[in-house]
């Protein structure tokens, strides 16, 4: 019975060391959702700064599938909260266009920025075992400066073990490398530093059935060393960050109106209107939850809400939710825009306590953006809104 056994564990491991091809592969259509919530702290001469947290969600559909080359159109969303705050807000937006090779390798144009990570996880034009290494380049482009900057440094990798999960098989590779930049001063703008340091190390899990990402781990430290006028000061940040991918089927314009009806026979109070936009739905909710001038949510009108999420809550479980506050354009623009961010945020708070997801943020825009001229009492009254967006696309 030993030796059986024995010969089925060798049979076991023989089946474990069979070389793997390590793929990227989208679908025409595809959306992948890229959730990277990072807990940062950050220092200036050593001495804590700030601690907070950052979110990136971006949001990658591919256009174009020709077998070993993907064309995507990417949204790169960043969203900020503060130690203690329960919904992020959301604090900028960037959108680019450019491949990704099946080996990883994206192919960028200039006139993007985005995105600013690149090339990580890439994947050598071989098979690997298990236990093996590669190293590729990797890019960082740091926009932070007057210009941007990019970095180039080697990655490696290491394919650590396979696991079965249901039908598909992940692998688990770990990754790191290193940022050792010196920077020749009258070469770049004055307000670049001298050096460039940092570190990267992770743990990549990726679904090779599928050819696709699922979740990271990694560990990031980056520090900036400026000297002016003979005074050395350095800038650093520490993160934590995880991220998790999903993809989405693509939503065609006739789906997306489908589903905007299927939401008003749902939400039958007269003072919600839904519409459709280049993200998805948008329930549009004006003043009927606030007092006018006020922020805070009338009792009375809570009910209101609280069927808006039941709704939302069952139709779409796991999709990003985003409050967007608008006002008039009475009286001062900058108490305004305070006033919108104020009446987005406390709608956020009560959504992400209700729904079971943190895909939750707000934005105030004040004035920005009428629906309706502001020379009538109907039109400022119709400006005066919180919008709820639920993103399908």
């Amino acid at each position: 019975m030993k030796k059986f056994l024995f010969i089925l564990l060798l049979f076991f491991n023989s089946l474990k060391a069979d070389p793997i091809n390590l793929k990227w592969k989208l679908n025409e259509g595809d959306r992948l959702e890229v959730l990277k919530t990072a807990e940062v702290e950050s220092y200036i001469n050593a001495k804590t700064n700030a601690v907070y947290s950052e979110r990136n969600i971006i949001d990658l559909t591919c256009k174009k599938d020709n077998g070993n080359l993907f064309n995507v159109d990417g949204t790169f969303s960043v969203f900020t909260k503060m130690k203690n705050e329960p919904t992020f807000k959301k604090t900028d937006e960037n959108s680019s266009s450019f491949w990704i090779k099946d080996n990883g390798i994206f192919k960028v144009p200039k006139e993007f920025l985005m995105p600013n990570l690149r090339h990580i996880p890439g994947f050598p034009d071989k098979t690997v075992s298990i236990g093996e290494s590669w190293t590729m380049d990797g890019e960082i482009i740091i926009d932070t400066f007057s210009v941007p900057f990019s970095i180039t440094m080697p990655v490696k990798y290491t394919l650590k073990e396979t696991v079965k999960s249901g039908s598909i098989t992940i692998g688990h590779i770990e990754y790191s490398y290193l940022i050792n930049q010196d920077i020749k001063p009258g070469s770049v703008p004055k307000d670049f530093p001298l050096r460039i340091t940092g570190t990267d190390k992770g743990i990549i899990k990726w679904d090779i059935t599928n050819n696709r990402p699922l979740d990271f781990f990694n560990k990031y430290h980056i520090l900036f060393i400026f000297n002016q006028s003979g005074i050395t000061t350095t800038y650093e940040w520490k993160m934590n960050i995880l991220t998790k991918h999903t993809i989405y089927p693509f939503i065609t314009p006739k789906e997306k109106t489908i589903k905007k009806n299927e939401l008003e026979k749902d939400i039958k109070d007269k003072n919600i209107t839904i519409e459709e936009n280049e993200k998805g739905l948008v329930i549009r909710l004006g003043e009927v939850l606030f007092d006018f001038d006020s922020a805070n949510i009338k009792p009375e009108t809570r009910k209101i809400l609280n069927d808006v999420l039941t709704v939302i809550k069952a139709k779409y479980p796991d999709r990003e939710i985003i409050v967007e506050g608008h006002t008039d354009n009475t009286g001062n623009p900058h108490y305004n825009q305070q006033l919108s961010e104020k009446r987005a945020s406390n709608v956020a708070n009560e959504i992400i306590n209700q729904v079971e997801h943190d895909k939750v943020s707000y934005i105030g825009h004040g004035e920005k953006f009428p629906i309706e001229k502001n020379n009538t009492a109907e039109g400022r009254k119709r400006n005066r809104r919180v919008d709820i967006i639920i993103k399908l696309n």
